[in-house]
């Protein structure tokens, strides 16, 4: 009991050394909703302020989806070298390990899709892996 206790305390130290930096590096909220104009009046956000708000909740999002899938990895292979021989515990142990593989392709999944309806409503491109989160272009030329 004490080695889970233990175990359990690790992984939630390593979780916010990995997860603290993934989120306090991503400014939610973009720079220029806080722009002033030379009378100090808000200009307030606009239609591609919002589109960049969503996608940098999007990078938050894949990012602690891949730092809970390296977690759920570890554990489910912790599970499986503790569990000396106990056939139901190497069975959960793969069970853990195999709901992380389904997860991460769930993530993916959403990315792909994700992708191809940015791409659709911004010309961004016919590829899969084109660069829907740069959407600097459309939103450059829409303020002009």
């Amino acid at each position: 009991m004490r080695f889970k206790k233990t175990l359990s305390l690790f992984l939630i130290i390593i979780s916010l050394f990995l997860v603290v930096p993934n989120v306090s590096a991503i400014s939610l909220v973009p720079e220029s909703c806080y722009a002033l104009d030379d009378e100090g009046i808000s200009l307030g956000c606009s239609l591609c302020d919002f589109i960049t708000l969503f996608i940098n909740a999007a990078d938050i999002l894949v990012g602690l989806s891949g730092t809970f899938s390296i977690l759920m990895f570890v554990y489910g292979g912790i599970v499986i070298i503790t569990a000396y021989g106990n056939d139901s515990r190497i069975k959960w142990g793969k069970d853990i390990i195999t709901a992380t593989v389904v997860g991460v392709f769930i993530v993916l999944f959403a990315w792909v899709i994700i992708n191809l309806v940015i791409g659709a409503l911004f010309g961004t491109g016919n590829s899969v892996l084109s660069n829907w989160y740069n959407v600097s272009g459309v939103c450059s030329q829409n303020k002009n």
